[in-house]
């Protein structure tokens, strides 16, 4: 009798034990994966073009807001500029080899990137194709980015308005392979084709930064003395570099009007100074959210549109203090500087 209870005894502390056990390792996976139940959190990477560009800074804060709200993890990626195409791919083959679960692109080059985001497709990625966008693949779903064409427009019309339909102008059309700046450049000139006293004096392709944009700029000053009346941009960073250069050549606010695309404080201050006549707001914060939104719904098996546009707006020295900020900035003071991997 005393060795059955004994026995008995052993067996319910083994029971115990095992059920301690048991209680333990499932604590530890709700730990380790930051959800209820066990489950593996979402993991996406960002890979983006140039994060040293203010607007992708933007973008940054939307995508990390946006991930912290839906309880995934999310991973920035920087290739360090549009000239970096071997640095994007290979970071698009390590996240293939990663197996992440699912990748927002916006490429250096949107052809050139093709095979090795559709390696990553096929390997079960899910891949959203995020602001400059790739047309040469059935394989990419999905698709977030500003109406370029649009954009394009509205900044061809600021310059028009500005010159009063006549003038010359010189086109800053920022990176090569760059869908989205070519299809700036068409929404430009399809209005500049309406006017026929809006003369296309220069046109160059180049790197969207201060350093080259000023350059191009000081040239440009050089070799078309005194035939210069308006300059169209890509985007901030170039025209921080021809305002640069004309500061730099003793001209005054306005005497050249500069026009660009996107908007930071610097732009703004630079507007309210007379030194750019206007810019063309994109939604930077709010593209970012709704890439990860959808790339998050396609991981699940939910359907995603193919094709998602998000708005733009004009903005000049008139409505400076009353157009709509909301998906644009970050809140004040935020740095990613550190974030990028």
């Amino acid at each position: 009798m005393k060795k059955a209870t004994i026995s008995v005894l052993i067996l319910i502390m083994i029971a115990t034990l095992l059920s301690a056990c048991g209680s333990k390792n499932e604590s530890s996976g709700e730990s380790s994966s930051g959800s209820s139940g066990g489950e593996k959190k979402i993991e996406v990477a960002v890979l983006m073009p140039n994060a040293g560009d203010p607007y992708f800074q933007s973008k940054s804060y939307g995508y990390l807001d946006e991930a912290e709200k839906l309880g995934i993890n999310i991973k920035l990626y920087n290739a360090g500029g549009y000239d970096k195409l071997p640095e994007q791919i290979q970071q698009i083959e390590d996240m293939t080899t990663r197996k992440v679960d699912g990748i927002i692109f916006t490429p250096t080059d949107t052809s050139a990137t093709i095979p090795a985001i559709e390696a990553a497709i096929d390997a079960g990625i899910k891949v959203i194709n995020d602001d400059v966008l790739i047309w040469d693949s059935d394989k990419i779903e999905a698709r977030v980015s500003e109406n370029s064409f649009e954009v394009g427009v509205q900044e061809g019309e600021m310059i028009v308005e500005a010159l009063g339909g006549k003038g010359n102008v010189v086109m800053m059309k920022g990176p090569s392979g760059v869908d989205l700046a070519r299809k700036r450049e068409e929404g430009a000139k399809s209005v500049f084709a309406k006017y026929p006293d809006i003369k296309i004096l220069v046109e160059d392709y180049h790197l969207n930064d201060i350093p080259t944009a000023n350059q191009l700029m000081e040239d440009y000053l050089q070799a078309l003395a005194g035939k210069i009346d308006a300059v169209y941009t890509l985007g901030t960073q170039s025209a921080v570099g021809v305002v640069t250069a004309l500061q730099s050549a003793g001209l005054k606010p306005g005497e050249i009007i500069v026009t660009t695309i996107d908007h930071t404080p610097e732009i703004e201050q630079m507007i309210r100074d007379g030194w750019v006549y206007g810019s063309v707001v994109c939604e930077p914060v709010k593209v970012a959210r709704i890439a990860v939104q959808n790339v998050v719904k396609m991981i699940k098996g939910e359907p995603v549109e193919k094709m998602t546009y998000s708005g733009s707006q004009k903005v000049t020295k008139e409505n400076i203090d009353t157009f709509d900020r909301s998906g644009i900035f970050t809140p004040e003071g935020w740095d990613p500087t550190s974030l990028y991997n």
